[in-house]
């Protein structure tokens, strides 16, 4: 079964190559489709069943929706880390260099997958 934390190892291998826009952009996304496929698979392992539409807005939507604070806090960082993958994948220029946003999307995911463990430790 694919382990979507790999995804997350590449982002950050591809973080350090501060000098390579293509590396940098590719550790935005990495860092945010390595999140999405854990956040989703957490949601479908709860029961979850993906309307139709952007699974990108879904996901983040069903944690904010949540009465649970842990889950609000999740969207709160899932939202903006999914603005971050956008401009990297469609924008020429970025509002901040280029590593200071890949260091902030790392950093996010490393927030992310930290939140989304503790859920899973919670209800082990």
């Amino acid at each position: 079964m694919f382990k979507w934390e790999t995804f997350l190892n590449v982002a950050r291998d591809l973080g350090r190559q501060a000098d390579n826009e293509t590396a940098l952009r590719s550790a935005i996304r990495r860092a945010y489709y390595a999140v999405l496929g854990i956040a989703y698979e957490r949601l479908v392992g709860s029961g979850w069943t993906l309307p139709r539409g952007s699974i990108h807005h879904h996901v983040w939507s069903a944690y904010a929706s949540s009465i649970d604070p842990r889950h609000r806090d999740i969207a709160n960082l899932g939202f903006p880390l999914r603005n971050l993958r956008n401009d990297a994948d469609y924008k020429r220029r970025l509002p901040h260099t280029l590593p200071e946003t890949a260091t902030d999307a790392l950093h996010s995911a490393d927030e992310l997958i930290a939140l989304l463990n503790e859920l899973d430790a919670d209800e082990a």
